[in-house]
């Protein structure tokens, strides 16, 4: 999503209805979507979409055509803007991008600033060291890389991530079928619902789409409030949030969110944790990737892929702020700008502890280019943390 899980995020602005008859209004403008999950989005959790805007303007009786090609914020070149990046994400070369400080002190935080400088010693991983043990080979201005790490412009980093799709047209793996929807609710314990991060879910109970009160509000710069998904309440009055911004974008090919009262056998999508390092909260949410998922009971056709618990293993130990590669998996979320993509890939028979998020944020050296829904994939990169429950590869 906009966060993690990276994700998105791999760094998951959506076409969206109404939550208020006097300040919520339908879309965003001249955005493009966001990352679900904030994965890394390497963004991760960046922005995602491509998405235009702006009419032709007129002052001081000089005409002026605003350019929000392939922008989702900042300047339009006519005194106006492009958009507002939503929740903690900032603006940084007309992209929205999630910074990523989670457990960091200092260091890059991803979107070209910084998590924080140290006034004493040397910044090792994100962390300030006063150990002045560093060796001379691995000295990177005031930072100490690690092992495997090289040094740029006084910035560690590991070499740039790749992603080589193996085979397409997958049958994606089983979701996680829940006939109670008190189930799906926000849990850090790593148990539960939480278990099931970045794994597509099926809600297989009825329900009725409300966006009153609005579950996912973005206010903009000018004041003016979007709503970015709906509650699905069961007849016990029980909401469970659908993202219908993070994977599905600006032109989802359908009217999102759905009005009032629309009432569903069958939700799928990827369970997200929306996480907020700023305010270190996180709203967990079932984000569709197809308009076809608000009403599927989550089925798949396709060819069997290729066995693998690579993503179970790698989750079992995992090596944070560490490279790992040849981490294998299916595609079953995407996402993409036009500086940035992050996906979503899930090992093939699926179960607990399964799935993660992979990003390619604007800085990115990487040219992995973003894979489709169904592909079995293999990924390097660097294993990153991505609140308290997502993980995530960034390129």
């Amino acid at each position: 999503m906009r966060a993690s899980n990276t994700l998105r995020s791999v760094c998951i602005v959506l076409f969206v209805a109404a939550c208020g008859p006097s300040t919520m209004t339908s879309s965003h403008p001249g955005t493009g979507g966001g990352a679900a999950g904030g994965g890394a989005g390497g963004g991760t959790g960046t922005g995602s979409g491509t998405g235009t805007g702006g009419a032709t303007g007129t002052g001081g009786g000089a005409s002026c055509t605003p350019n929000c090609a392939a922008k989702q914020c900042g300047d339009d070149g006519c005194g106006g803007t492009c958009g507002d990046c939503p929740g903690t994400q900032t603006c940084a070369a007309s992209q929205c991008c999630q910074p990523q400080c989670t457990g960091m002190v200092c260091g890059d935080d991803g979107c070209g600033g910084t998590c924080g400088t140290c006034s004493t010693g040397t910044c090792t991983n994100g962390q300030c060291s006063t150990s002045s043990a560093c060796p001379s080979a691995r000295q990177c201005g005031a930072a100490c890389c690690s092992s495997g790490q090289t040094c740029t412009n006084s910035v560690c980093a590991y070499p740039p991530g790749a992603v080589s799709v193996t085979s397409s047209g997958n049958k994606l793996p089983p979701t996680w079928s829940v006939t109670d929807a008190t189930v799906l609710k926000s849990d850090d314990s790593g148990t539960g619902a939480s278990a099931h991060v970045n794994e597509l879910v099926t809600l297989a109970v009825a329900t009725t789409s409300s966006t009153t009160p609005c579950p996912l509000p973005h206010t903009s710069s000018t004041g003016k409030v979007y709503c970015d998904g709906f509650n699905a309440k069961d007849t016990s009055g029980h909401a469970v949030i659908v993202d219908t911004f993070g994977f599905l974008g600006t032109k989802p090919g359908c009217t999102l969110p759905p009005t009032d009262g629309t009432a569903y056998t069958a939700i799928t999508g990827v369970w997200v944790d929306n996480y907020d390092a700023t305010a270190k909260t996180d709203t967990f949410v079932v984000a569709p990737t197809r308009c076809g998922d608000l009403g599927s009971s989550g089925t798949s056709t396709g060819s069997t892929p290729t066995a693998s618990t690579d993503i179970a293993t790698l989750l079992a130990s995992f090596p944070d702020g560490q490279q790992v590669s040849n981490i294998h998996g299916v595609v079953i979320a995407a996402w993409s700008s036009t500086t940035s993509f992050g996906f979503t890939m899930e090992d093939p028979q699926g179960g607990p502890a399964s799935g993660l998020t992979v990003s390619k944020g604007k800085t990115s050296t990487s040219t992995a280019v973003v894979p489709k829904v169904g592909d079995y994939v293999s990924v390097s990169g660097t294993a990153k943390k991505e609140g308290p429950v997502s993980r995530s590869i960034r390129l």
